[in-house]
């Protein structure tokens, strides 16, 4: 099992013009006056209810995290990874307003391509400790849907859940481990209503890139 450190995801950065340190409890307030409201309504929705609580405690209890900057523009960006079991850790992205901007602005129509092939590399990284990889998200939220296609990962609804979210995964094992219902409402709290009508086996359809 390789060590997920610091300098190796600094490394990888590096090469797009990036900067990797490591993050902390305290990275939140970079983010309180500086997020998109896609993302506030994002936390807001976790069994918290509270957007600015659910940021705090995603940083306290994440297990790796890191922020990324730029010498060359403004904002920044935080990700991690928040160990849920043997070989599997829950991935999460914040980017700041500023840092989708100016990023965009400074790379041109090369930043698609560039942020997806240096994702894929960190991404590959992380599954030498973690196979497999996995979070929600909007159904909405299409171009990140998008982006994290080109990474590699791919999407299921279920539908016995009354839920607008999509779970992603990639790597090991995420077939069976998309199945779990207790999974899901451990997840996503009392926002789910359960489909009574719908059997276990047809929980899930999944879809890829």
């Amino acid at each position: 099992m390789n060590e997920i450190s610091v300098r190796k995801i600094d490394g990888i950065a590096n090469a797009f013009g990036f900067d990797v340190t490591a993050g902390s409890p305290g990275h939140a307030n970079i983010f309180i006056d500086d997020m998109a409201d896609s993302d506030k309504y994002e936390f807001g929705r976790t069994p918290l209810r509270n957007w600015k609580a659910a940021l705090h405690e995603t940083l306290e209890n994440t297990d790796h995290c890191f922020v990324v900057t730029s010498a060359f523009h403004g904002g920044s960006a935080i990700f991690g990874l928040q160990e849920s079991g043997r070989g599997c850790a829950q991935a999460w992205l914040l980017q700041s307003k500023s840092f989708a901007a100016e990023a965009s602005r400074y790379h041109g129509s090369l930043w698609p391509k560039r942020l997806v092939l240096m994702t894929t590399r960190i991404l590959d990284l992380f599954q030498q400790t973690y196979p497999l990889l996995y979070n929600f998200i909007p159904e909405s939220q299409i171009s990140t849907i998008r982006w994290l296609q080109h990474c590699g990962f791919r999407f299921y609804a279920c539908k016995r859940l009354d839920t607008d979210l999509l779970f992603f995964g990639k790597g090991e094992g995420v077939e069976s481990f998309v199945n779990d219902l207790n999974m899901w409402r451990s997840h996503l709290g009392d926002a789910l209503r359960e489909e009574s009508t719908v059997n276990d086996r047809d929980t899930m359809v999944g879809n890829s890139a």
